[in-house]
C-alpha cells in the first residue's frame, strides 16, 4: 500500500515538474529573458506566514548551517526541478 502511494505521488510530482518547466519556458519565451519560478515562491503561496517562520526555526532549533547550505539552495531552485526530482525519488522508493 505504501509503495502505491509513493508511486502515485511520484507520478503526480513528475507531471507537476513537467508542467512547471513548460510554464517557465513559455514565460521565458514571452518575456525574452530566461526566468523561472523559485520553489520558495510556491511554498510561500501555499503556507504564507508559516513559511516565514521556517528560517528562524531551523537556525534556532537545528543549526544555521542547515538553512544556509541545505534549505536555502532548495528554496531558490526552480520549482519544476524540485518537483521533478522529488517525484523521481518517490518513484524510485516505490518500485517493486
Amino acid at each position: 500500500m505504501l509503495r502505491f502511494v509513493a508511486r502515485a505521488l511520484g507520478l503526480l510530482l513528475v507531471a507537476a515538474g513537467f508542467v512547471g518547466f513548460v510554464v517557465d519556458a513559455t514565460r521565458s519565451i514571452a518575456n525574452g529573458v530566461v526566468a523561472f519560478t523559485p520553489f520558495g515562491e510556491i511554498a510561500y503561496g501555499l503556507f504564507k506566514e508559516r513559511y516565514l517562520l521556517l528560517q528562524p526555526g531551523i537556525e534556532r532549533h537545528l543549526h544555521p548551517w542547515i538553512w544556509e547550505y541545505l534549505v536555502l539552495p532548495v528554496t531558490l531552485a526552480p520549482a519544476g526541478l524540485v518537483a521533478f526530482l522529488l517525484g523521481l525519488g518517490l518513484l524510485w522508493i516505490g518500485q517493486k
